[in-house]
């Protein structure tokens, strides 16, 4: 299941919004239903074949080209909330962490270069150090996801942690193990704490270390916080992400030349939510400085979006850049769980 690691919205969306991000703290993430176990999930999906509602032949945005999306229900009460994921080599498989501490893992079915369904899904509950559910224990509020061969790092927003979990040898009945973070990161607000998490890739400057961003470290429009350390927490130091037009962080990625391409969400109850990827040249991250860069791609509720919340960048088996992007839905019967693909087009 995990065996490449062993190798190597209109005013109803804008309510349910609301209501989801309520249910989710004052459930605690606690689900109602207790699985251990990876569990088989059953998943429909409905196909998405143009971005902007009521244009089908715009295919492309900036630099990138929409490919296609998918509408995913599944039929399991914890299915949701998906927050992060990562993509396997093979552009296929995928692994995923949901805002109540569960893993999932799933295929995309392709046809004709598109995604065209979702199989072989499972679901298995993110474990603490001591074998028990994490969201038992308090670390619940799961982000934001990093690959670094076979360990999976996980962070966990409200409870301002990072667990490292060995799925490479243990798949997900992996434990979790605690990491040590800088110490500025418990001063982070409560609900925008880490919510993107990556590997600075070979090449880079830091590469090989834990970079790590929060949602909204100040107030207003002011510079969002960011760590760079050692996986083992040595050698930490911070630096600001320049935030603008009140868009938030959620989630980041690496495009094969270095550069961090970060996914930032708007939302405002009258105007309704918006996404904005956003392109920054790694060798600024450095101790103290504030990056910005330049933005790619922003959408609103006249496009086919939700809460978008997670991204991965990888290449497919002909070459390409491809950026997946994927919705939480708070578990909201209103909102939606969307999988989006673009492919990149810059050289």
């Amino acid at each position: 299941m995990i065996r490449w690691l062993k190798r190597g919205l209109g005013s109803l969306a804008t309510i349910a919004l609301v209501l989801g991000l309520a249910v989710l703290a004052g459930r605690g993430g606690a689900g109602s239903h207790r699985h251990m176990l990876p569990e088989p999930v059953t998943v429909t999906a409905h196909a998405i074949d143009h971005f902007r509602i009521g244009d089908r032949a715009t295919t492309r945005f900036g630099p990138l080209e929409f490919i296609g999306g998918l509408e995913l229900r599944g039929a399991h009460p914890n299915f949701g909330g998906l927050s992060a994921l990562r993509l396997m080599p093979d552009g296929e498989r995928f692994l995923a962490i949901t805002d109540t501490g569960d893993w999932v893992e799933a295929t995309i079915v392709q046809s004709n270069g598109k995604p065209a369904a979702i199989r072989d899904v499972t679901i298995a509950p993110t474990l603490g150090p001591d074998g028990q559910r994490a969201k038992d224990i308090g670390l619940w509020d799961s982000e934001s996801i990093a690959l670094d061969g076979p360990i999976a790092y996980v962070g966990i927003e409200r409870d301002h942690s990072v667990l490292a979990f060995p799925i490479g040898r243990d798949g997900v009945r992996a434990r979790g193990i605690l990491v040590p973070l800088p110490a500025f990161v418990a001063e982070w607000p409560d609900n925008k704490g880490i919510e993107a998490l990556g590997i600075l890739p070979p090449g880079t400057p830091y590469a090989g270390r834990l970079i790590g961003i929060s949602e909204r470290s100040g107030g207003g429009n002011e510079p969002t916080e960011g760590f760079v350390m050692k996986t083992d927490g040595s050698e930490p130091f911070r630096f600001r992400l320049a935030r603008s037009d009140g868009f938030d962080i959620t989630d980041l990625d690496f495009l094969p030349d270095g550069d961090l391409i970060v996914l930032e969400r708007y939302f405002r109850p009258i105007r309704g939510v918006a996404m904005r990827l956003r392109r920054i040249k790694t060798a600024a991250i450095q101790p103290d400085a504030i990056v910005d860069g330049e933005v790619l791609l922003t959408a609103d509720r006249g496009y086919h979006i939700d809460n978008m919340e997670g991204l991965s960048i990888n290449r497919n088996a002909a070459g390409e850049i491809i950026f997946t992007l994927i919705s939480d839905d708070n578990f909201s019967v209103a909102q939606r769980t969307l999988l989006l693909q673009f492919r990149w087009l810059e050289r």
